[in-house]
């Protein structure tokens, strides 16, 4: 909607927001919990063998799992919508399969990241959150929700944590005037704008990688299916929690602090897949988590994602001559036709406004 009169002019967003705590449920939620999450996996797996011979239609599953819950009394002890869920979120596995988007859909594990939808009849209050089936269960909110409550998703964490995504109706306003940016993403510099700002990455696996290795090595020697060995295995895990969420942390921080200064941002769409073939390459380009960051800055902000054929770092800004012999150890551009003369990341932050824009 647009409201307009003779003092400004404002754009209103009626968009969706998701805020993520931490809960902290007692023994016996903690067990009802893990009866929900093997209720709903059984619930999927089931629905992805029945594939084997058809296409399951959800509609279909779901009149079977009336039958089936008279085999197994305990799936009425979960929430039936929880497992109606698992039938949408198979049902979408496959969509996303048969439109290429993703691969096809594998049976969930035990060991894997655990979670469960709840899309109605779920409330909060100042320190706990309200679940069906569940009642009221211990929650930190460091930040607060106002806004209309649409579904709430618990996941168990390879730590045994638990948390809560609430997922929200959200209104927000923005200025009719554009203002566009330029964006480089490299593995030295982590973003480098058009108009000089410029992020360091700050490399958290390449830090922890020396621990990484000394605690894996240690999980490789223990005995299999010991007590020890799964003692070492929540010590890799809360190793590989911490880099994940410092790199969340980070690419959170630097979305919001772009997000807020402009409205449009502009990136060069790369082939990944291609680029990890470098074996030489292939870890710090995995450690930037660009998918990640542009999925960050596309339910915060517009993204305008180029295809390019041409190298936005090896071209000139100023004659739009391409300098083939240019390496990666030049830092610093040197046009050898117009002796243009600037840094690397920044001339091509610009040469992707440049190309985006026209």
């Amino acid at each position: 909607m647009l409201f307009t009169n003779t003092y400004f002019t404002t754009w209103i967003f009626c968009i969706m927001k998701t805020r993520k705590y931490r809960i902290y449920p007692n023994k016996e939620q903690i067990q009802k919990l893990s009866q929900n999450f093997g209720s709903a996996r059984f619930v999927y797996n089931w629905g992805l063998w029945l594939s084997k011979e058809k296409y399951p239609w959800r509609i279909n599953l779901a009149n079977q799992l009336k039958e089936k819950k008279k085999e197994l009394p305990r799936l009425k002890d979960c929430y039936s919508q929880v497992l109606q869920q698992s039938l949408k979120n198979l049902d979408s596995a496959f969509q996303n399969f048969f439109k290429k988007r993703a691969k096809y859909p594998n049976f969930k594990k035990k060991t894997n990241t655990q979670s469960i939808r709840y899309p109605q009849f779920t409330s909060i209050t100042d320190t706990h959150i309200k679940l069906p089936k569940i009642w009221e269960i211990k929650c930190k909110f460091h930040r607060e929700c106002k806004w209309k409550i649409k579904s709430m998703t618990i996941t168990k964490t390879a730590t045994n944590k638990y948390y809560v995504s609430i997922l929200t109706d959200y209104t927000e306003q923005k200025p009719s005037w554009v203002w566009s940016v330029g964006i480089d993403v490299g593995i030295k510099t982590f973003a480098v704008c058009n108009d000089w700002q410029q992020f360091e990455n700050p490399k958290y696996l390449k830090k922890a990688m020396r621990r990484l290795k000394k605690q894996q090595r240690r999980l490789s020697r223990k005995q299999k299916w010991s007590a020890n060995k799964t003692k070492q295995r929540l010590v890799v895990a809360r190793l590989h929690e911490k880099v994940s969420n410092q790199r969340q942390d980070f690419l959170h921080k630097t979305s919001t602090t772009i997000s807020r200064q402009y409205w449009i941002v502009c990136l060069e769409k790369l082939n990944v897949k291609w680029m990890m073939k470098n074996h030489c390459l292939a870890q710090s380009i995995s450690d930037v988590w660009r998918g990640m960051f542009k999925t960050m800055l596309q339910y915060k902000m517009k993204v305008k994602e180029i295809w390019t054929f041409e190298p936005s770092s090896k071209k000139c800004y100023n004659c739009w001559t391409i300098k083939k012999n240019l390496t990666l150890k030049d830092r610093t551009y040197h046009c050898d036709v117009c002796w243009y003369s600037e840094d690397r990341d920044l001339m091509a932050s610009k040469n992707i406004l440049a190309m985006a824009t026209t």
